[in-house]
């Protein structure tokens, strides 16, 4: 994959679970978009470096920016996408551009 190159992807994310979502060792992406089925405050997309977790986007977000956020990614500074939903798997999106070759 080469910079400039578009980075998507579609998880179904089983109810309270975590799908972490890494970079390889070198690369480096600009995720621009987060997406979820739901359509409610359930699902959120979360920075992270595996010890620390905060808070970037929810599901409700979303919906108000058209899945609207900037984050910058790499391999020891990634993201999750969670769904905090009680009963059901949902699917989860993300989109963006890769900016840094390995």
């Amino acid at each position: 994959m080469a910079r400039g190159d578009a980075v998507v992807e579609i998880y179904n994310v089983s109810a309270g679970a975590t799908q972490d979502v890494t970079v390889a060792s070198g690369e480096e992406w600009v995720i621009t978009s987060f997406a979820d089925a739901n359509q409610g405050a359930t699902s959120r997309i979360q920075y992270t470096d595996g010890t620390l977790t905060t808070h970037v986007a929810g599901g409700d977000d979303s919906q108000a920016t058209g899945g609207a956020v900037r984050l910058v990614v790499n391999n020891g500074h990634y993201f999750s996408l969670r769904n905090a939903a009680g009963g059901s798997a949902y699917p989860l999106a993300y989109g963006g551009y890769k900016t840094k070759d390995e």
